[in-house]
């Protein structure tokens, strides 16, 4: 691994993967609330909320890495 700051094209890569990682939850997030809020016949905010919870806490832990001292 070289040493020096990360090459225009490596940043570029994290920026899409990451961007790509927030539209696919945001997506499942969409999807999961109104499964729940169909299937289980819940109000909108209270299926937001009980999935919103889970897909917070994947995100957060997806991006641990990015929280630490560089």
């Amino acid at each position: 691994m070289p040493f020096g700051p990360p090459s225009l094209g490596n940043q570029l890569i994290s920026i899409i993967g990451r961007a790509g990682t927030l539209i696919a939850s945001l997506w499942g997030f969409i999807l999961m609330t109104h499964g729940l809020r169909y299937a289980r016949n819940l109000p909108f905010v209270k299926a937001a909320v009980l999935v919103g919870v889970p897909v917070v806490v994947s995100l957060i832990w997806l991006n641990l890495q990015y929280l630490g001292p560089a």
